[in-house]
């Protein structure tokens, strides 16, 4: 089955969709869903994996035991066309799944007064010492701080890194409107969201929404080796902890005792 959704970017020419490709039966007993995308660019490596496992099989090719695979393509459309990390609101949809309208305020400890370094109201001169700057900061605070402060999402400043919004985003609104339907009642389901960044370069980690004392992470780690999983931590060696996740969301809302989610980040260039 195949469905499209049109993403509101409020533009005359923007057709663009979040396409979802299911293969399998509708009552399926168990469901693993790929879903791409969701911070634009990192859609490219997202999209091949998806591309690369459904050129793999043949046409009349079912899982096995009545399962489904549901792939979700592109979460963030306008963000992939435009080689950007945000939609066209500068908003990072993995900072925008939150629950409520008033949690779509506010700022990290420490991150207001990074936001003029970080996001600078005029273009630098090629003399800008930025990297000494840099230095200084991450000395200063210590580099699993500053990433915390930066990175695990702000929504005071529309034009500054990691904003979350100051609300649902279209796309937002289509996943969380549409996930639990794709799952088709499953009543056993593995998510696994791509994106590519952070990490050893060539090298991937599967990031949990799920603390080191979840009984769950054994399973993880019996499942795809305890070498490539990290859990949740505020300052893990990969990741860092952050608000309005899609695994955060899913996890809250679809997540029972057979529901699991894992974020899986394949390295590029070290910070």
């Amino acid at each position: 089955a195949l469905e499209q959704h049109q993403v509101d970017i409020g533009e005359a020419d923007g057709d663009l969709t979040i396409d979802v490709a299911t293969v399998g039966g509708r009552a399926p007993s168990w469901a693993v869903v790929v879903s791409s995308g969701v911070h634009g660019v990192e859609g490219f490596v997202g999209s091949a994996i998806q591309l690369a496992w459904l050129t793999g099989r043949t046409a009349d090719e079912s899982p096995p035991g009545d399962g489904a695979v549901v792939l979700i393509h592109a979460v963030n459309p306008y963000g992939f066309t435009r080689l950007r990390r945000t939609n066209e609101h500068n908003v990072d949809l993995n900072r925008n799944f939150l629950d409520t309208a008033g949690a779509y305020t506010g700022a990290p400890d420490g991150y207001e007064p990074l936001d003029p370094f970080l996001n600078p109201a005029s273009p630098p001169s090629r003399f800008e010492p930025f990297r000494l700057k840099a230095l200084w900061h991450i000395r200063r605070r210590g580099l699993p701080a500053l990433k915390d402060a930066v990175a695990g999402g702000q929504h005071r400043f529309p034009r500054g890194l990691f904003f979350g919004g100051h609300g649902p985003a279209s796309s937002t609104r289509i996943m969380r409107q549409h996930l639990a339907g794709w799952l088709g009642g499953a009543p056993r389901a593995m998510h696994v969201d791509l994106h590519s960044g952070l990490g050893a370069h060539g090298r991937y980690r599967l990031l949990l929404e799920e603390s080191a004392r979840s009984p769950n992470v054994e399973w993880y780690r019996d499942t795809f080796g305890s070498d490539v999983v990290e859990p949740l931590a505020t300052a893990g060696p990969t990741a860092y902890a952050a608000a309005g996740t899609l695994g955060g969301w899913a996890m809250r809302h679809l997540g029972d005792a057979g529901d699991r989610f894992v974020c899986a980040e394949l390295g590029t260039y070290p910070i």
